[in-house]
């Protein structure tokens, strides 16, 4: 059926339905652990979501819809590397859907962003860009939360340049999510009963 879908989307030139069946089939193909075919699909939609992107009207109501599904295939290409311990590749994956995030934020600024924007491109994270920020001592965690599985990066120096490892939090999303909001929510009410909540997550995340 999703090859059905495929080829009526590409037929009729619809990448928004060509984006949503290949992301679908690096779905189908992760579940089935065809992870080589689940990457090429994955990267299939994100040409479709860039080409979507460039067709999508001005407009807050337009961008939203927009923004709502088009991270999903960036997000899966990551968890293909993660799940095939390439941490760096998984890691570089995020980063590419939070440049995208930001450079749709800064186009909605007008036609002078956006021609900034378009100018610089969308970069790509580095082993030596990673580097540069590691102090003997130290390391970076980065989390991600996706609707079905939550992620953590550790990213430490190591003797071949930066180690990042992957690993699959133990923690439904949607709980995790809902605590993170009551401990801002706290903050912002500057109601001091949000340690208790902030503790909670801290031991959850950590």
């Amino acid at each position: 059926l999703l090859e059905r879908a495929l080829a009526l989307a590409t037929g009729a030139g619809l990448p928004a339905a060509v984006a949503r069946a290949q992301t679908y089939r690096g779905e189908l193909f992760e579940a089935q652990r065809r992870f080589d075919d689940a990457l090429v699909a994955y990267e299939a939609a994100i040409e479709a979501v860039e080409a979507q992107r460039r067709q999508t009207p001005d407009g807050d109501a337009a961008r939203q819809m927009f923004l709502a599904w088009r991270l999903a295939p960036y997000l899966g290409v990551a968890g293909i590397h993660a799940q095939q311990g390439r941490g760096l590749d998984a890691l570089a994956a995020v980063e590419r859907a939070r440049a995208r995030t930001l450079i749709d934020i800064v186009s909605a600024g007008g036609p002078a962003a956006r021609s900034r924007t378009t100018a610089q491109g969308m970069p790509q994270l580095t082993a030596g860009q990673l580097s540069s920020l590691l102090r003997p001592g130290t390391a970076i965690a980065a989390f991600i939360i996706e609707p079905t599985r939550s992620w953590v990066y550790l990213i430490k120096g190591g003797a071949q340049g930066p180690d990042v490892q992957a690993h699959r939090l133990p923690i439904e999303s949607t709980a995790l999510s809902t605590l993170a909001a009551r401990v801002a929510d706290g903050i912002a009410a500057r109601d001091l009963g949000f340690a208790a909540s902030a503790r909670e997550l801290y031991g959850l995340l950590f």
